[in-house]
């Protein structure tokens, strides 16, 4: 009876034993994927942060381009004016 307390006694402690390298290899990874997450995170952070600079920039740009399209329509305009296409496309036209 005393070598069967003393087998499951080894059983249990062997069991014990096994379940804590298991918890600490658990914990290992645990502490791993936190770590990248955490730097997905940051990685995440910087990248929205060079999106809106980005579309920042595009706003700008797209602003520039409306107002040198206009200018430029301007300067058609007056051209057409100044050498009287206008006039001769508008009596071509009739």
């Amino acid at each position: 009876m005393n070598s069967n307390i003393q087998f499951y006694v080894e059983r249990n402690f062997k069991e014990a034993k096994r379940l804590k390298e298991e918890g600490d290899l658990l914990i290992a990874e645990g502490v791993a994927n936190q770590k990248k997450l955490e730097n997905l995170k940051q990685q995440l952070i910087q990248e929205s942060s060079n999106l809106e600079e980005a579309q920042s920039e595009n706003t700008k740009l797209g602003e520039v381009l409306r107002e040198k399209e206009c200018q430029a329509g301007l300067t058609r305009l007056c051209n057409y004016k100044k050498y009287g296409c206008l006039r001769n496309r508008d009596s071509s036209d009739r």
